[in-house]
């Protein structure tokens, strides 16, 4: 389940870069939503009662401190190794952590954060 929430939540992201300067319909909207909601609730109520592993622990951790980085505003134009640096991770770590916690690696998120603050101003 987690995987069909993930691709919806990317299918939702691309449309939105795509038709930044297009409407989208609201019925496509709506209908993407309700699709976002039921995957989300399924995977909160079939979610798994094993406890997350030493690992995934981890990776939750590198990505918690990670966006805590960029919330501070002092990675914004720092290369990757920089960043791996500061975290005190290795580059694989960190893609690892970003690729399980954030569905993407992190060159993309900085990517697309930075697309985001562009928007939002």
């Amino acid at each position: 389940m987690i995987r069909h929430l993930r691709h919806l939540h990317s299918a939702g992201i691309r449309a939105a870069e795509r038709s930044s300067n297009i409407s989208i319909g609201g019925e496509a909207a709506h209908g993407l939503e309700q699709q976002l909601i039921e995957a989300l609730v399924a995977c909160i109520s079939n979610g798994s009662a094993i406890e997350a592993t030493c690992a995934i622990r981890g990776h939750q951790d590198v990505a918690v401190r990670f966006e805590a980085l960029l919330q501070a505003q002092l990675a914004e134009e720092l290369p990757i190794a920089e960043i791996c640096t500061m975290l005190g991770v290795s580059a694989r770590t960190l893609c690892l952590s970003c690729e399980e916690q954030l569905g993407m690696d992190p060159v993309e998120y900085l990517r697309r954060r930075r697309l985001q603050q562009v928007h939002r101003a």
